[in-house]
């Protein structure tokens, strides 16, 4: 990779971290913008005049040409600095004051004068910007004769001389004014970058899918917006009712699984997680449908023993289930339901046990595993957090594959990664990561709006070739990375 490659590599993700906490520049920026335009209103535009007399230092020619001499010229330019200071100094500007016929400051008129000395010549101009411009012209006619007085009395074989009368005052006005207009937009730009990226450095969550694959090496399976909806009960009438987006998101979960088959048959999948409220049920729930939706008989099975939430989801019983299975309290046929979607069911937890670990680790929950492998396409077991309790790890042991979620700007690195180490301690196989409550960007809108899995439905969508491409070559490849190790 060259330079040139790595700095737009670079520039990118700065341009997506803004992106990424882009309400920050706004709500910050635009109140500074409104600050700064209503200070622009309220400031009065104070009139300000320039009034400008040229004086020539040095000797001149007399009537019969003999006081001036060709080579003084230089001479007198090395000295205009010193002339310079004798003009702003206090002498002459007490002096000037204490003739004027208005209250002025020695230091007001020192700040408000500039001295010009023009290069290669004897002159010098003097500049004056004043508020009033009567003030003006008389503070500048009487400096200039205060000046030349006190200059000769120094320097008394030097003539000073005042070679152009002063003009009528020429009206400015100052620049501060606009400087309200600029500084605020530029103050809160800068203040809300300095947030975007502070923020960013202490940001020790899995936000795009680069940082997934650098820090935990999987193949992304799936990205799942965020959905500021309510988690809703899943029957056919809500799935229907879904944004196409999101249903596609799951469709294409659905197809990149289906590349892990190409390696090893992949059956039963637990669906994983780091901790809580990272999606993980959700997940799990909307993949069996979708696989379902594709004529696919699955099962979904509820193994969160602590905290069991699939048939809340699915309106059903929870009455019996695995654990009544496994006591031998009913058949595994009696426990099973059917949903309101063709070719789904659904195993609930039933009652609940004290001892949940020990009724996951037991050879009944491996022969049931192996039992509905039997009966089903494809088993989606939802499983307790992976960092909290040693439940997951041992349902890792019967699947053919794992797949973790992750909550984009809520999953901690350092759990994420946790949880990848404890499924490889005991030899279970992640498939891949989900990255759930992606921002939906407008390319995804496009992407899934445009797109539609073409086994399901007989219309035709554009699709973006590049981006189709990328997905697809990103998922193979972590399938080929992972085959080898299988």
């Amino acid at each position: 990779m060259d330079k040139k490659d790595a700095f737009n590599i670079e520039l990118m993700d700065i341009l997506k971290t803004i992106r990424r906490r882009i309400k920050i520049l706004i709500i910050i920026t635009i109140p500074a913008i409104i600050i700064s335009i209503y200070f622009y209103s309220i400031q009065k535009e104070i009139p300000y005049y320039q009034v400008t007399t040229r004086l020539i230092i040095g000797n001149s020619i007399d009537s019969k040409g003999n006081s001036f001499k060709i080579e003084d010229i230089a001479s007198y330019q090395k000295y205009m600095k010193t002339y310079e200071v004798i003009l702003s100094s206090d002498l002459v500007l007490e002096k000037t004051v204490s003739k004027l016929q208005f209250k002025v400051l020695p230091d007001n008129i020192r700040y408000s004068m500039q001295t010009l000395p023009q290069p290669d010549t004897q002159f010098m101009d003097v500049k004056l910007v004043w508020g009033n411009s009567e003030q003006a012209a008389e503070i500048l006619k009487v400096l200039s004769d205060v000046f030349v007085e006190e200059a000769k009395s120094i320097y008394p074989t030097c003539n000073i001389k005042v070679m152009d009368k002063i003009k009528e005052p020429k009206m400015v006005l100052p620049s501060k004014k606009n400087t309200y207009l600029y500084l605020g937009p530029i103050v809160g730009l800068v203040i809300s970058l300095l947030i975007i990226f502070g923020l960013d450095f202490m940001d020790n969550t899995l936000n795009t899918e680069e940082e997934v694959e650098h820090y935990l090496g999987c193949a992304i399976l799936g990205t799942i917006t965020k959905d500021k909806k309510k988690e809703q009960i899943i029957n056919s009438q809500n799935i229907n009712s879904l944004k196409h987006s999101s249903l596609e998101a799951y469709r294409a979960l659905r197809t990149n699984i289906g590349f892990s088959s190409i390696y090893k048959n992949v059956k039963a999948i637990a669906v994983i997680s780091a901790r809580p409220a990272e999606g993980k049920t959700t997940t799990a729930s909307m993949l069996a449908v979708v696989m379902a939706l594709a004529g696919r008989k699955t099962i979904l099975v509820d193994c969160d023993f602590r905290k069991p939430s699939i048939h809340k989801l699915f309106t059903r019983t929870n009455k019996v289930g695995i654990t009544n299975i496994l006591l031998g309290e009913v058949k595994m046929e009696e426990a099973i339901q059917q949903s309101d979607i063709d070719k789904l069911h659904i195993l609930t937890v039933g009652t609940k046990p004290p001892n949940p670990s020990e009724i996951i680790a037991s050879e009944s929950m491996r022969f049931l595993i192996e039992s509905l492998k039997e009966e089903y396409q494809y088993i989606i077991i939802d499983t307790s957090p992976v960092n909290l309790v040693t439940d997951a790890q041992m349902l890792a042991q019967y699947s053919d594959g794992c797949l973790l979620v992750v909550s984009s700007g809520e999953s901690i690195i350092a759990e994420a990664v946790k949880a990848k180490g404890l499924i490889e301690q005991v030899s279970g196989r992640i498939i891949g990561v989900v990255i759930n409550k992606l921002r939906e960007t407008d390319h995804y809108k496009g992407y899934y709006e445009n797109y539609e899995d073409s086994n399901e439905t007989n219309k035709s969508y554009s699709v973006d070739s590049k981006r189709k491409k990328l997905r697809t070559r990103t998922v193979r490849q972590g399938y080929l990375d992972q085959s080898k190790n299988v």
